[in-house]
């Protein structure tokens, strides 16, 4: 059982890293939407909360591994919304450059016809171009729709991993002790208890 969540959070972390080049865009100047910035950053911290769990599946803490399932599962529905985001935003643009009609804005028969009297234009349809793009489709829906049925069957390993956590009692921690240490630690760190105590009791609440 210890073996999956491993791997699970091994293939998220791998995955996390495009968040990690993604904010190189900082330094190189690549112009970023506030959607992409938003999906950089957030990949970032998802990066270094799984880092966390994956360093504590053979000795788990069961308040890191709380906040691990609450952020993968809240990973799971963010990145969803982002595919679904991203791939409108991919069809919309693909549609707008096979319209001739939205490629100048000098001239209605675009760049290469500025300056040559308009004349009556032939209509044809090319088969090969149609089949080309369902094609396209077909094999961009299909290389989605598998990693998002693979996100979610890992997400359910680690949901099933802390349910075991929780009803086994070995790894319960002691509350008096951890708030009378949080007096001698710093504001991050108190941060990072409060989140993890907060998926905790959400986790003993549902699961």
């Amino acid at each position: 059982m210890v073996h999956l969540p491993k791997i699970a959070l091994g293939v998220l972390i791998f995955n996390k890293f495009s968040g990690m080049y993604g904010i190189l865009a900082l330094f190189t100047g690549h112009p970023l939407d506030f959607v992409q910035w938003t999906f950089y950053i957030w990949s970032v911290f998802c990066l270094l909360v799984f880092i966390a769990g994956l360093r504590q599946v053979y000795k788990p803490n069961v308040l890191t591994m709380s906040a691990v399932t609450f952020v993968f599962s809240m990973d799971t529905v963010v990145s969803c919304i982002y595919c679904l985001w991203f791939t409108a935003v991919w069809f919309s643009q693909e549609g707008a450059s096979d319209n001739p009609a939205l490629k100048s804005a000098g001239s209605a028969l675009g760049p290469a016809h500025e300056g040559i009297a308009p004349r009556a234009l032939t209509t044809t349809t090319d088969t090969s171009k149609s089949a080309s793009t369902g094609y396209e489709f077909f094999f961009i829906m299909l290389y989605t729709l598998i990693p998002l049925a693979a996100r979610f069957y890992f997400n359910f390993i680690i949901i099933a991993f802390q349910q075991q956590l929780i009803h086994s009692g070995k790894y319960s921690f002691d509350q008096n002790d951890v708030e009378v240490n949080l007096h001698n630690r710093n504001f991050f760190f108190r941060c990072k208890y409060r989140f993890e105590k907060w998926c905790f009791y959400l986790c003993k609440r549902y699961l």
